[in-house]
């Protein structure tokens, strides 16, 4: 999957080799030129804030539901 392929709001989950695979998250920060984001845990809802993550690291979950593989 190409990085332009995720944008804020998007609907992801970390690849099955990542920490917290299977949790589903929202993006809500790119960082321009970078492989850097920003995202909140669906399941945490706003009590903790954004966590930093690698963009190649998540896969976007697509309308079904189910992982779209990249």
């Amino acid at each position: 999957m190409d990085m332009l392929d995720l944008r804020v709001g998007d609907l992801v989950t970390p690849k099955n080799y990542c920490k917290g695979s299977g949790r589903v998250a929202i993006l809500t920060e790119i960082a321009n030129g970078y492989d850097a984001c920003k995202f909140q845990w669906i399941d945490e809802g706003l009590k903790d804030g954004p966590k930093a993550g690698i963009l190649t690291n998540f896969q976007k979950v697509t309308k079904d539901h189910e992982r779209k593989n990249g």
